[in-house]
Formats: structure tokens, C-alpha cells, sequence
């Protein structure tokens, strides 16, 4: 299993009352190192901003780094705090998700295999759903046919 981060999500340190602290990112890591995973960092992915921009308008982005060269405090909401990394740290994320999503595409199952090491752990809950036209290739990744079997999984008839 690939394990993908970027050490600029550390920098993401918004106040206490947040999830996405630093703390959290490192223990979740940690945990992952004791079980024997190897952590990956490659760095920025090649097509982060085009594929980013595919997600998002060019206009939203520049409103968002804007907002972070600024000072602001929030970004369109109280649930979006910044800090003056937050910038770096969304980028980092961005650039992991992207490898991870190579990774996967590459018949490597980082995504699915961190999912069950959180569904394992008695920490969280995972609620997925899958496109009918996609659940086929979902079969053949090991840990997602893994975390459905027993009372694994729900099926919803139209």
C-alpha cells in the first residue's frame, strides 16, 4: 500500500476547535509507520494546478490565495479557517491527493488501503457510495472488497 502526504500539510496549524490540525496529520502517520506502512512524500505533482482547475474555477483559486496573502482570517465560511501557511498547505495536500490518485490509477490502492486502516480502527466510520458503472472496478481493489465483506456493506435497489 502507498502511503502519500506533503510535509507542507504540517504548516496547516489553524486555531484549536479545528480538525485539521498538525497533531492529528502526525498521529495518523505515526499510526500508519507503527503498522508497518512506509510514508511517502514525492513532492508537487506536475499537473496539480490544471487538474485543481478542472475542480475549481482559475477564479476561485486566485480568490482563495488571495485571501491567505491577505491575512484574512476565514474563507467563505467559519469552517474555512486561514493561517498565513494555509496557502502552502492546501498545496501540499492538493500535490499528495494527486500522487495517491497515480498511485491507484497505477493498480496501487493507496486510497482504499488508508480507508480501511481508519474503518479498522475503531475511530471512524466510513460511509461510500459507488456509481453503478464504477462499482465492477471497485471489486478489484483488495481492501475495499475487504471492508465489504460481512456487514460490510449496504445495498441500496433502485
Amino acid at each position: 500500500m502507498d502511503v502519500v502526504t506533503d510535509p507542507r500539510c504540517l504548516l496547516h496549524d489553524v486555531p484549536l476547535g479545528f480538525p485539521e490540525q498538525p497533531s492529528r496529520l502526525i498521529s495518523i502517520l505515526a499510526g500508519l509507520r507503527a503498522g508497518g506502512r512506509a510514508v511517502h512524500e514525492p513532492g508537487a505533482h506536475p499537473d496539480a494546478r490544471p487538474l485543481v482547475e478542472r475542480v475549481h474555477s482559475a477564479a476561485y483559486v486566485e480568490r482563495f490565495r488571495a485571501a491567505v496573502e491577505r491575512g484574512d482570517g476565514l474563507f467563505d465560511s467559519a469552517d474555512n479557517p486561514l493561517v498565513a501557511s494555509t496557502w502552502d498547505a492546501a498545496c501540499g495536500a492538493v500535490d499528495a491527493t494527486l500522487h495517491a490518485a497515480d498511485a491507484a490509477l497505477a493498480g496501487r490502492a493507496a486510497f482504499a488501503a488508508v480507508l480501511e486502516v481508519f474503518a479498522r480502527s475503531g475511530r471512524a466510520w466510513i460511509v461510500a457510495t459507488v456509481r453503478s458503472d464504477f462499482f465492477a472496478a471497485c471489486q478489484a481493489i483488495e481492501p475495499l472488497r475487504r471492508l465489504r465483506a460481512g456487514r460490510g456493506q449496504i445495498d441500496l435497489l433502485p
